[in-house]
């Protein structure tokens, strides 16, 4: 009779493993279904990055496109002969550095925002790994089973194993029992 509720003790605890075994394996599923929304996110951010930058290279050429017309601007003060001359070439001066501080505030906030997309990406693709590792090593622990969860038993056998060596224990403990 001990034999019998021993046997039975190890057949519940081997299906509650199963079970747990079961759900470890179902999450791991999970987080790989996940990929495709996963990479469909990392495609915004890097279309969005891939923007910023095009903006910014955009910014940075006017601003230095402004860079010709200040030493112009600077040339014709030189040569100004009168203080109305040299007014107009001041005002014309002054919009010009405006304009190019305004195309590299432009440049910087553009350039700002690759980085913050670049880094979306990055932390994205770092909580990514971590998840999946995390599933790995669950699914890895789920595939080195011991009988009883002991390292120095033997490793677990198949469904079918089990329920062989199961069956063949209880027509056993029958044929002893009920002579």
């Amino acid at each position: 009779m001990a034999l019998v509720a021993l046997l039975l003790f190890l057949v519940l605890r081997a299906e509650r493993r199963t079970g747990e075994d079961q759900a470890i394996i179902h999450q791991a599923t999970i987080a790989l279904a996940q990929g495709k929304a996963y990479r469909h996110r990392l495609a915004i951010l890097k279309d969005a990055a891939q923007r910023a930058q095009g903006r910014a290279t955009v910014a940075i050429a006017s601003d230095r496109a402004k860079d010709a017309e200040i030493r112009r601007l600077q040339l014709q003060l030189a040569t100004d002969t009168s203080s109305r001359d040299s007014l107009t070439s001041y005002r014309q001066l002054v919009d010009t550095l405006t304009s190019q501080r305004d195309s590299a505030r432009s440049a910087n906030a553009f350039l700002l925002l690759r980085v913050s997309a670049d880094s979306a990406r990055a932390e994205a693709a770092e909580a990514r790994a971590n998840t999946l590792e995390t599933h790995l090593r669950a699914v890895l622990t789920v595939a080195d089973c011991h009988v009883l969860g002991a390292k120095w038993l033997p490793r677990c056998p198949s469904r079918t194993a089990s329920a062989v060596m199961g069956l063949g224990t209880g027509v056993a403990a029958t044929l002893i029992l009920h002579p």
